[in-house]
């Protein structure tokens, strides 16, 4: 990708005809910036005239794309044919709800896109470690939960009023004191939006899909909540249980002894980590990796997660879930 994008701005240059916007729409935190430091690696390896124009000429806007996409599956594919009498191998399947935040930084002009819904904003940070802290986190905290219990569905875990307790718990008392305000949004209401969309049983979205690369997805989803938790000495049995929940996941059994495999390209080191309980705390957290350095050196954290994750495998979701809401209350 990066070559092509190369090439094309290699003939504007030559042409003398202005660069253009790279804009990423990754689901990666300041996806702009990330783009715009492979491009420019990737072009000082093949011109360094080239690097320094654009450095100097292109821009690269950071984005917050939002809306769940489930896997397509073969139900997908059937409803699709029975209901409209389309045959396509891949539909697109996602929710009513979208939102799309761009950084106004463009160079050589852009469409109105505001005229379609999209918010435009001079930093799109606060917007990004909203959804990252609240939607994303909340995904985590409880897609490993469910499995475990035995649910599939994401709105199976909403239908049980001790999941909907918990995330909202996680939700006000562990992600959102971390947050800044966000223009234009009103952080009581997102909340109850990530509750009923969540709860959107049409969409059918697969905890199998939100449980994949755990291993990438907890340092940039879990882990920046939890750092914070230690490093301002508040309550982290909430976030520590969400770890001890993908940890017992790792083993590749649930409560209810069903078997499944862990889609996660790191699987076979992670389920390592996990297959001896004794010093699990050590050998799990100590993954800097993933979990950074705060995490194994906080006695707190340590001891929480050994608790969740004993509590998790001895007495199964429900009772944990009870005890851990009965104590914050």
């Amino acid at each position: 990708m990066f070559g092509f994008i190369c090439a094309a701005l290699t003939q504007r240059r030559a042409a003398g005809t202005p660069a253009f916007t790279v804009m990423s729409c990754d689901n990666l935190p300041h996806n702009g910036a990330v783009t715009r430091k492979a491009l420019l690696a990737f072009a000082a390896l093949h011109d360094a005239g080239l690097h320094d124009w654009i450095k100097a000429n292109v821009s690269f806007p950071n984005a917050m794309v939002d809306r769940i996409t489930p896997m397509t599956s073969t139900a997908h594919r059937l409803q699709l044919h029975d209901q409209h009498g389309i045959d396509d191998a891949w539909p697109v399947v996602c929710e009513p709800f979208v939102q799309w935040v761009l950084e106004d930084k463009f160079v050589n002009g852009r469409p109105a896109w505001e005229k379609v819904g999209v918010q435009f904003t001079d930093d799109v940070t606060p917007y990004e470690e909203m959804k990252i802290g609240l939607l994303n986190g909340s995904h985590l905290a409880l897609t490993y939960l469910g499995f475990l219990k035995g649910y599939r569905f994401v709105h199976e875990t909403m239908n049980d009023p001790l999941f909907v307790a918990y995330m909202r718990a996680y939700m006000d008392l562990d992600v959102t004191p971390n947050l800044a305000p966000v223009p234009g949004i009103d952080l009581t209401e997102y909340k109850q939006t990530l509750v009923d969309r969540f709860s959107n049983q049409a969409i059918a979205d697969q905890l199998e899909r939100v449980c994949s690369d755990g291993s990438s997805k907890f340092p940039k989803f879990t882990v920046p909540t939890i750092n914070r938790l230690i490093a301002d000495g508040r309550d982290t049995d909430r976030a520590a249980l969400v770890v001890a929940a993908w940890a017992l996941y790792l083993k590749g059994v649930d409560e209810n002894g069903a078997r499944y495999s862990i889609p996660d390209p790191r699987a076979a080191f992670c389920q390592e980590l996990v297959s001896d309980d004794a010093l699990i705390s050590q050998r799990f957290l100590g993954v800097e990796e993933i979990f950074g350095t705060a995490i194994p050196k906080s006695a707190a954290f340590v001891a929480a997660f050994q608790r969740c994750y004993e509590s998790l495998r001895d007495k199964g979701v429900t009772a944990t879930l009870q005890n851990l809401l009965n104590e914050a209350d």
